[in-house]
């Protein structure tokens, strides 16, 4: 039709050379809603310092991308019951909010009770000293007035009563404030107390009460500015148990909690110095930090740890499972960053995983 336009020309041509893309079939949107659920629940895991939330959080993640067995649910169950359990992922989360709220509650509250008992305090301070004021200006006015009306005997008698009472006065003000110095040294003395538990368990995994992986940076970081202050030696060693996941996939999540727990008190009776730092990395991974230890030290004591940690028994459903580790060893070296150094100690641990597992690997510097 040479009469139509050569808008509806150019219209016509283009929908001939770019098709209407199709539409996403409910299996596609589905797909779509699953990812981005798994990344958000990854999202909140990598953000979470509670090691045995964050590793629910990737296990419900887990479960509802792959319908691997839900959290906490018995092999026999997860059979009677396949597919995705939305109300349990729903409920895991909603409680997740709720243990974050809390804890952030508690710790405003503990500040506010700290404002509180200080400002009282202090307010008591202020109108005991006003009545004390008071008192002691009552006594001048009266030794004013004798001075002024009274005879010599009067004055005198005046004054020595008026230089008592003064006393008194001082006295009691004295008293009174290395009283109230003393309850809010105390309070203070109460309230750092409850600010260095609660850090500690800021830092402490409560699943294994180990270090967890918050301290553990924080540990790392002071070895490494050792080493650049006064070229302080040090070794990192990252351990993994062998085939944790084949454990904990047959036996359930509470043997698997029990093999963490009996793995972990065996790691640290292996390093027992009071400068060593032994962290739960994450998952199944572990990492100690040995201060003033070099590479042969670190990879001879990681193999030692290695003979504790075969003796390691948990008692299963219907048998005793064993545990072995690989370990990956890395010494820190001009120049090195918690990255750099971790990764380096990675890539040992990979190796000693590949070589047949129940072994420990050392790092070597590449380039």
């Amino acid at each position: 039709m040479f009469w139509r336009s050569s808008t509806e020309v150019v219209t016509a041509e283009r929908s001939r050379q770019a098709p209407e893309p199709a539409k996403a079939t409910p299996e596609e949107l589905a797909d779509g809603a699953l990812d981005t659920i798994g990344t958000i629940l990854n999202a909140l895991a990598e953000a979470d310092e509670d090691e045995d939330d964050k590793k629910n959080i990737r296990a419900w993640s887990q479960h509802l991308l792959t319908q691997s067995r839900s959290p906490g649910t018995s092999v026999d169950r997860a059979l009677a019951r396949a597919g995705r359990d939305w109300p349990g992922a729903r409920t895991f989360v909603s409680q997740l909010i709720f243990r974050r709220r809390d804890r952030g509650a508690q710790a405003i509250k503990d500040l506010r009770d700290a404002i509180t008992t200080v400002t009282r305090s202090l307010g008591r301070a202020v109108a005991e000293d006003r009545i004390t004021d008071q008192r002691a200006k009552g006594e001048l006015a009266k030794l004013k007035k004798a001075a002024q009306e009274g005879q010599p005997e009067e004055i005198r008698r005046c004054a020595l009563h008026t230089v008592a009472a003064l006393a008194t006065v001082l006295e009691e003000r004295e008293a009174a404030w290395a009283k109230r110095l003393q309850d809010i040294s105390t309070h203070a003395e109460q309230l750092q107390g409850r600010l260095e538990t609660a850090e500690r368990e800021g830092m402490t995994d409560p699943l294994t009460e180990l270090i967890n992986r918050r301290g553990f940076d924080l540990q790392l970081e002071h070895a490494l500015r050792a080493h650049n202050a006064i070229r302080e030696r040090a070794v990192l060693l990252l351990f993994d148990i062998d085939h944790f996941k084949q454990l904990n996939d047959i036996h359930g999540h509470v043997v698997g909690d029990a093999a963490l727990r009996a793995f972990s008190h065996s790691l640290a009776l292996s390093f027992p110095r009071s400068g060593d730092c032994v962290a739960r990395y994450g998952g199944e991974e572990f990492a100690v930090i040995l201060r003033g230890t070099g590479a042969v030290d670190g990879l001879r004591l990681a193999k030692r740890a290695l003979e504790g940690i075969r003796d390691v028994e948990v008692i299963g459903d219907t048998l005793i499972v064993q545990m072995t580790a690989s370990v990956g060893v890395a010494e820190i070296v001009a120049g090195d960053t918690a990255r750099s150094l971790v990764e380096r100690a990675d890539t040992a641990l990979y190796r000693a995983k590949h070589s047949g597992r129940d072994r420990a690997e050392l790092g070597t510097l590449t380039g």
